[in-house]
């Protein structure tokens, strides 16, 4: 069996190269799209992220006790802001970075045997 020549281009169907320019184009503009929507979502995170919490909205960010921070408050390994009566505030950064740079390491679980 012989396989007959394609027939040349016709006017109506493109040739390789202006595929691949249109591909190209597209793919192009696509990226384009994506990048504008990943800096708009990233602005929009940072904007909605708040830098002084209060002390139960502070319990979610390093799944600590309220307890825990306000001890962390007290013994002054922490500050604690009071704007206004009533409210203590810490900056979200403070804490992060005082959880980050923890140099303890957990101790052994209650309860288990230990062989000396």
């Amino acid at each position: 069996m012989s396989r007959e020549p394609d027939a040349p281009n016709s006017p109506s169907s493109p040739t390789e190269p202006e595929r691949l320019n249109t591909s190209v184009e597209e793919l192009a503009a696509s990226i384009s799209d994506l990048h504008a929507k990943l800096d708009a979502l990233v602005t929009g995170a940072d904007t909605r992220k708040k830098r002084f919490v209060k002390t139960k909205t502070a319990t979610s960010f390093v799944d600590l006790s309220e307890g825990s921070i306000r001890r962390l408050i007290a013994s002054g390994k922490l500050v604690g802001y009071r704007p206004v009566a009533g409210t203590v505030l810490v900056d979200r950064l403070e804490l992060e970075a005082l959880v980050r740079n923890s140099t303890s390491r957990p101790r052994k679980g209650r309860g288990q045997n230990r062989q000396t």
